[in-house]
C-alpha cells in the first residue's frame, strides 16, 4: 500500500512539473488528517516547495523522487511536525 501511495504522490509531482507554466498547489494530508503539506513546483528555480500547513515550515528540493519520499514519510510518521 505504501508503494501505491508513493507512486500517486510522484504522479502528482510529475503533473506539477509538466504544467509548470500554471500555478498549481497540491495539498497532501495524512490519513488521520492531523498533518498536511502544500506543494508547489517553482519553475523559475526548478524546485519543489513543500510547506507544512500547521507550522509554515518550508522545504525545497529539486528531486521529484526525494520530494515524493519526503512527503510520504512525513505524512506517514507518527510524529508531531517539527517547529522552527
Amino acid at each position: 500500500m505504501v508503494y501505491l501511495r508513493l507512486n500517486s504522490i510522484k504522479s502528482f509531482l510529475q503533473t506539477m512539473h509538466d504544467y509548470s507554466s500554471v500555478n498549481i498547489t497540491q495539498t497532501f494530508a495524512s490519513e488521520d488528517k492531523t498533518r498536511s503539506l502544500s506543494v508547489q513546483f517553482i519553475a523559475a528555480i526548478q524546485m519543489f516547495s513543500v510547506t507544512d500547513a500547521a507550522t509554515n515550515q518550508l522545504w525545497e528540493n529539486a528531486s521529484m523522487d526525494e520530494t515524493a519520499l519526503f512527503i510520504d514519510n512525513y505524512l506517514s510518521a507518527n510524529l508531531l511536525p517539527v517547529s522552527s
